[in-house]
């Protein structure tokens, strides 16, 4: 098990690899950590709204769902639930959320790596019709 070089967010895929290679994993409701976003010398701080934190995040998102399609486990609804936050944090990214054109880009890129991967149900349950869920988040986020 080791740290991805060269993308950010790092160590969501080293996470879901030592909770796969581990006997026992406990998950806790309650919040442990908590990132400082306020910081804006740190990487987590810059690193939030790149282009590139954006397309590692895509990357994350296609190796979570490679790896839940090849692991025969119990964790298939963690993973949906972890991989949906995932694609969230994408779409709702500022950058991305404030241009209709790359959000569009980045809702499409999603979509194809769900359907190539045979999930294309929980793409469609959990997003519905692009532009009414564009639109419905936009209105929400204006708020």
């Amino acid at each position: 098990i080791y740290f991805k070089e060269g993308i950010l967010h790092e160590d969501e895929l080293f996470t879901l690899y030592l909770c796969l290679h581990s006997n026992n994993v406990i998950v806790l409701k309650e919040i442990t950590y908590n990132y400082n976003k306020t910081n804006i010398t740190s990487i987590t701080g810059k690193a939030q709204s790149s282009i590139k934190s954006i397309n590692d995040r895509v990357i994350i998102v296609k190796e979570y769902l490679d790896v839940m399609m090849k692991e025969d486990t119990y964790f298939k609804a963690l993973f949906i639930s972890k991989i949906f936050r995932l694609t969230d944090s994408i779409l709702l990214n500022s950058v991305v959320f404030k241009n209709y054109l790359l959000w569009n880009k980045y809702f499409n890129i999603l979509e194809k790596i769900f359907y190539a991967n045979g999930l294309n149900k929980y793409f469609k349950r959990h997003y519905g019709n692009k532009i009414i869920k564009y639109f419905t988040l936009r209105l929400m986020w204006l708020k």
